[in-house]
């Protein structure tokens, strides 16, 4: 029977099994977490915890839970959630099992150069780390140390102060949309 079947019917077939597959796969897309839809140079091996999951590794010095629907996120998406860093410092309160921690940080842009980041943790050396625009992975070491990982700001801007008719005067250092092990 299927030698019998007209070339066009042989392509209508196909293209009910194309449409079909795609419908299929795009079902399957929309299930799969949206971490591991993230680029590769945004994704982590790790677990990733993003949006409301963050709150519990926060410390002082963040700002709640923002989102926007339609603003680029990381690795280009639209739509994200994060926290902003509120003043020159926040801290965040990590499982002693972790060794280390690798946060997914927007920096905003410093007038003297790039926002540095120093991380700080009782019986730990300081790390410095440079902010290069964009949304970027950051890794700190968290061997040897104890207490929660205090992170200290080269500068924060005060949208008030540098966008007309911006009512916001909150100290914005970095966003923070993501932290794994």
């Amino acid at each position: 029977m299927v030698d019998q079947l007209t070339a066009s019917a042989r392509r209508r077939a196909w293209l009910r099994w194309a449409v079909l597959a795609a419908a299929g796969w795009i079902a399957l897309w929309a299930l799969v977490p949206t971490a591991a839809r993230l680029p590769a140079a945004l994704r982590t091996r790790a677990l990733l915890h993003q949006g409301s999951a963050l709150g519990q590794y926060l410390g002082s010095g963040w700002y709640p839970l923002e989102a926007d629907a339609s603003a680029p996120g990381p690795g280009g998406r639209t739509g994200y959630f994060w926290h902003w860093s509120a003043g020159p410092r926040s801290s965040l309160r990590l499982p002693a099992s972790w060794r280390q921690v690798r946060l997914l940080l927007l920096p905003v842009t410093c007038p003297a150069g790039p926002q540095v980041v120093e991380a700080t943790r009782a019986g730990q050396a300081p790390q410095r780390v440079g902010l290069a625009p964009g949304w970027r992975w950051y890794r700190f070491g968290l061997s040897g140390g104890t207490g929660p990982l205090t992170l200290s700001y080269r500068c924060v801007w005060i949208p008030a102060q540098s966008v007309p008719g911006s009512a916001d005067r909150r100290s914005l250092a970095v966003q923070l949309a993501g932290v794994a092990p």
